[in-house]
């Protein structure tokens, strides 16, 4: 799932698409998703909803290294909510 604000002017959604197509992740598995939220806490709880009613049970999350500390804090939270079984590596 790729979920976030715009990424900036010299980087768009479809070329961190075809990275992760790059990577392997086929194209029928990755799912964006168009919101604004304002913080990791309200992107979270926007995001686990949807991985909720499409019935995803894994997630790899991905991240700036200076703030996968703090996303990861708030995904896990928004989860707990969904999910009775969560492991975080």
């Amino acid at each position: 799932m790729l979920s976030g604000n715009p990424i900036g002017f010299l980087t768009h959604e479809a070329d961190v698409i075809r990275h992760a197509e790059f990577l392997g992740v086929p194209s029928t598995r990755i799912l964006t998703v168009k919101q604004n939220a304002d913080s990791n806490r309200e992107e979270a709880e926007v995001v686990v909803p949807i991985l909720k009613r499409r019935g995803l049970k894994d997630v790899i999350l991905v991240t700036a290294n200076y703030h996968t500390a703090r996303a990861k804090t708030f995904i896990y939270e928004a989860l707990k909510t969904v999910w009775t079984t969560i492991e975080v590596e």
